[in-house]
């Protein structure tokens, strides 16, 4: 049976559903169950999340996509007006 692949933007999602469970004092096996995981895949996609939150170019293209949006809507706003 193939392994199902988490998608980033899932990864960060996930391991707050954890955390917060953890915090409701479940025990990790329970936590890991609810968000269809095993206990030795939680740690590898906390580490992927911490080496992509270290990577500056990656947060910079996404303030770049985010400025190109919102010239955009400015752009729309005012040739409405």
């Amino acid at each position: 049976m193939p392994r199902k692949r988490h998608n980033p933007e899932q990864i960060p999602g996930k391991l707050r559903e954890v955390g917060v469970s953890l915090a409701k004092e479940q025990t990790v096996a329970v936590a890991v169950r609810q968000i269809a995981v095993t206990g030795t895949d939680l740690l590898p996609l906390a580490q992927r999340v911490r080496r992509s939150e270290h990577r500056p170019g990656r947060r910079l293209k996404q303030l770049e996509q985010e400025n190109a949006r919102l010239k955009r809507a400015v752009s729309n706003l005012t040739l409405e007006s």
